[in-house]
């Protein structure tokens, strides 16, 4: 959360619909997403992905994304726990934005992208060691079956900076 902001929040720095509406919701599944800096990692679960991943203007949730798709789960504390600063102008605030929607489309591609690469080179394997398939019981063993679930919230954090320009259009129609 910020501590600058003030009642009426009109730049929307709360973000109220993602922190109280999505995040909350998501955490049902397991597939609450990190963003920002008030976060935990078990060690364990880095290492196996080989660390925070990078190659992103949002590497926060590249990271998070990527552990979803391993079979990790996350969860999300409603708490208010640390506190940063809200950009002060509209155009900072603007630039915030641009980078975290380049950031989501970056992060989509960037998953796809390693997900069909591991997908063919796990056809092309034929023989698996014991020690794979020992992380791969356990990984099973902690997420629930929810792979439609994981592609929808992979979709819809993917393409919602594209989505909104339909409000865009809509609004230019009526102007």
């Amino acid at each position: 959360r910020f501590h600058n902001v003030d009642d009426n929040d009109l730049m929307a720095h709360r973000n109220a619909i993602f922190y109280d509406g999505i995040c909350k919701g998501r955490d049902g599944f397991g597939l609450t997403p990190f963003v920002g800096t008030n976060a935990c990692w078990r060690r364990e679960v880095l290492r196996e992905i080989g660390g925070f991943v990078y190659g992103s203007v949002t590497e926060d949730t590249l990271t998070s994304n990527e552990i979803h798709r391993r079979g990790f789960i996350s969860k999300y504390a409603a708490e208010d726990l640390c506190f940063g600063e809200a950009p002060v102008s509209v155009a900072a605030a603007m630039l915030q934005r641009q980078r975290w929607a380049k950031g989501a489309v970056m992060n989509g591609m960037k998953i796809f992208k390693r997900a069909a690469e591991e997908k063919k080179n796990a056809m092309v394997a034929r023989r698996r060691g014991e020690i794979d398939e020992f992380f791969e019981y356990r990984r099973h063993g902690r997420r629930p079956n929810n792979a439609i679930v994981r592609a929808m919230f992979w979709l819809d954090s993917t393409l919602y900076p594209l989505l909104g320009l339909a409000a865009y259009i809509y609004i230019f129609v009526a102007l």
